[in-house]
């Protein structure tokens, strides 16, 4: 029976083209708005922060790009423009996450390590631990 429910429900959202896409706040990290921007996790807050700071372009991306998973078709928004490109911060990769990657080629993607530099950035610069403190009030 749940089975079946969630297949309905599936075949639902399929056919409603409102349904899915990127919505704010629904990483795994803690989000905010810094400066009126959002930011999905600290990660990204730092990698902003750092931008701004030092008068680099920067902006939320806004083009959803789509991909093909396990025969399906799909859309993401990737995290940021800047004037070295279209960037995506990533904690982790999965199969669905390289699938994307694959089928759009010219993101560059920061992980773990490209990230930290920025996390120190604003750990130094803002005498602070918990970036998520550094999210608008």
């Amino acid at each position: 029976m749940e089975e079946l429910r969630k297949q309905r429900i599936s075949e639902s959202m399929k056919r409603n083209k409102c349904c899915g896409g990127y919505r704010h706040g629904s990483g795994k990290g803690k989000s905010g708005k810094y400066k009126g921007i959002h930011c999905d996790s600290t990660w990204e807050l730092a990698f902003l922060i750092y931008h701004l700071d030092n008068n680099l372009y920067i902006e939320r991306c806004k083009e959803r790009r789509k991909y093909i998973f396990n025969n399906e078709e799909h859309f993401y928004t990737p995290d940021f423009i800047t004037d070295k490109g279209i960037i995506e911060i990533k904690g982790y990769s999965t199969e669905q996450w390289e699938s994307k990657l694959k089928q759009n080629p010219d993101i560059i993607v920061l992980y773990k390590d490209e990230i930290q530099q920025y996390l120190e950035y604003c750990k130094n610069t803002y005498k602070c631990d918990n970036l998520e403190s550094l999210y608008d009030k």
